[in-house]
């Protein structure tokens, strides 16, 4: 009986071990180079959309710097040509991104590879609170969880919102 319970506490630590201390540590791991990947990802859409290189002007002096300020770059409709529209298709496409939406500093979707969320004002607090100023806000969601702007999703995604901005900062 004693092998039994010995065998019982062993077996519940590690798996205890493994719940609590394993499965967070290497969630918060994927999580780190997810983002990694999705601010690649947003330098290369920033230099389709601006027609810049990533870092190209992070030396220059402020007074030099027109394209990436200490602002953030204000996206406009017009900004998204028919061209434009047809590389950030391939790049979705290429890069195997599920969707990708790009808004102003006011929140409003000025471009969607989904056509519906077109004009729509994001308000959340996760929107306004980091990423207006400048910080990324990322979180993992499962398969028929909410996701960040309460939609029921069908697949696991990492959700990501990376501000385009001065990358020196």
């Amino acid at each position: 009986m004693s092998i039994f319970l010995i065998c019982f506490l062993i077996a519940s630590t590690l798996a205890s071990y493994s719940r609590f201390y394993i499965m967070p540590v290497f969630s918060n791991l994927l999580l780190r180079n997810i983002e990694k990947e999705a601010e690649r990802t947003a330098e290369y859409l920033s230099a389709i959309l601006l027609a810049i290189q990533p870092y190209q002007n992070i030396n220059l002096p402020d007074s030099q710097k027109t394209i990436f300020g200490n602002q953030l770059i204000e996206l406009k409709e017009e900004l998204f040509t028919n061209n434009i529209r047809e590389r950030i298709k391939e790049a979705q496409f290429y890069l195997h991104l599920e969707k990708l939406k790009f808004f102003d500093s006011k929140g409003k979707v000025v471009y969607s590879t989904d056509g519906k969320d077109m004009g729509i004002i994001n308000t959340k607090p996760y929107f306004l609170g980091q990423v207006v100023k400048g910080e990324k806000f990322s979180k993992i969601v499962k398969k028929d969880s909410k996701s960040a702007e309460n939609r029921i999703l069908k697949t696991d995604v990492a959700e990501i919102y990376i501000p385009l901005m001065n990358r020196a900062k």
